[in-house]
Protein backbone atom coordinates (compact mmCIF):
# COMPACT_ATOMS: atom_id res chain seq x y z
CA UNK A 1 0.00 0.00 0.00
CA UNK A 2 1.32 3.43 -0.93
CA UNK A 3 1.74 5.91 1.88
CA UNK A 4 1.42 9.69 1.38
CA UNK A 5 5.16 10.18 1.95
CA UNK A 6 5.93 7.50 -0.66
CA UNK A 7 3.72 9.26 -3.20
CA UNK A 8 5.36 12.62 -2.52
CA UNK A 9 8.82 11.07 -2.93
CA UNK A 10 7.83 9.41 -6.21
CA UNK A 11 6.47 12.70 -7.56
CA UNK A 12 9.63 14.54 -6.53
CA UNK A 13 11.99 11.96 -8.03
CA UNK A 14 9.99 11.89 -11.29
CA UNK A 15 9.83 15.70 -11.58
CA UNK A 16 11.28 17.08 -14.82
CA UNK A 17 13.92 19.22 -13.06
CA UNK A 18 15.06 16.39 -10.77
CA UNK A 19 15.25 13.90 -13.63
CA UNK A 20 17.12 16.39 -15.85
CA UNK A 21 19.71 17.19 -13.18
CA UNK A 22 20.15 13.51 -12.30
CA UNK A 23 20.58 12.62 -15.97
CA UNK A 24 23.21 15.35 -16.41
CA UNK A 25 25.16 13.86 -13.51
CA UNK A 26 24.80 10.27 -14.77
CA UNK A 27 25.95 11.09 -18.31
CA UNK A 28 28.89 13.20 -17.14
CA UNK A 29 30.02 10.59 -14.61
CA UNK A 30 29.68 7.79 -17.17
CA UNK A 31 31.66 9.65 -19.83
CA UNK A 32 34.34 10.57 -17.27
CA UNK A 33 34.59 6.90 -16.23
CA UNK A 34 35.23 5.83 -19.81
CA UNK A 35 38.04 8.39 -20.05
CA UNK A 36 39.49 7.63 -16.61
CA UNK A 37 39.61 3.88 -17.26
CA UNK A 38 40.52 4.37 -20.94
CA UNK A 39 37.78 1.94 -21.92
CA UNK A 40 34.98 2.87 -24.32
CA UNK A 41 33.50 -0.62 -24.08
CA UNK A 42 32.14 -0.27 -20.55
CA UNK A 43 28.40 0.19 -20.16
CA UNK A 44 26.10 1.25 -17.38
CA UNK A 45 22.72 0.52 -15.85
CA UNK A 46 20.51 3.05 -14.10
CA UNK A 47 17.99 1.76 -11.55
CA UNK A 48 15.18 4.23 -10.93
CA UNK A 49 12.94 4.82 -7.93
CA UNK A 50 9.71 4.32 -9.92
CA UNK A 51 8.50 3.39 -13.38
CA UNK A 52 7.38 7.00 -13.86
CA UNK A 53 10.90 8.23 -13.13
CA UNK A 54 12.37 5.59 -15.45
CA UNK A 55 10.07 6.58 -18.31
CA UNK A 56 10.87 10.28 -17.88
CA UNK A 57 14.61 9.64 -17.62
CA UNK A 58 14.51 7.50 -20.76
CA UNK A 59 12.54 10.14 -22.64
CA UNK A 60 14.99 12.92 -21.71
CA UNK A 61 17.94 10.65 -22.50
CA UNK A 62 16.55 9.98 -25.97
CA UNK A 63 15.96 13.70 -26.60
CA UNK A 64 19.64 14.32 -25.86
CA UNK A 65 21.01 11.34 -27.81
CA UNK A 66 22.57 13.57 -30.48
CA UNK A 67 24.54 15.42 -27.79
CA UNK A 68 26.17 12.45 -26.10
CA UNK A 69 26.18 9.69 -28.75
CA UNK A 70 25.15 7.03 -26.23
CA UNK A 71 22.47 4.38 -26.66
CA UNK A 72 19.73 3.31 -24.27
CA UNK A 73 17.05 0.77 -23.57
CA UNK A 74 14.14 0.97 -21.12
CA UNK A 75 13.23 -2.17 -19.19
CA UNK A 76 10.37 -2.07 -16.70
CA UNK A 77 9.49 -4.78 -14.23
CA UNK A 78 6.10 -4.41 -12.59
CA UNK A 79 6.08 -6.54 -9.45
CA UNK A 80 2.36 -6.40 -8.69
CA UNK A 81 1.48 -8.34 -11.80
CA UNK A 82 4.86 -10.02 -12.24
CA UNK A 83 4.71 -8.82 -15.82
CA UNK A 84 7.82 -7.69 -17.62
CA UNK A 85 7.58 -4.93 -20.16
CA UNK A 86 10.40 -3.86 -22.41
CA UNK A 87 10.61 -0.87 -24.70
CA UNK A 88 13.68 -0.60 -26.87
CA UNK A 89 14.43 2.49 -28.93
CA UNK A 90 18.07 1.63 -29.51
CA UNK A 91 20.08 -1.29 -28.28
CA UNK A 92 23.42 -1.24 -26.56
CA UNK A 93 26.34 -2.04 -28.90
Amino acid sequence: MATPSRLIREELYAHKKFVGSMLDYIIKDFENSRVRFDDNTIGAMVVCDSSDQARKMFKQFEKRSNEHKLTSILILYITKTARKSQHSHKSFP
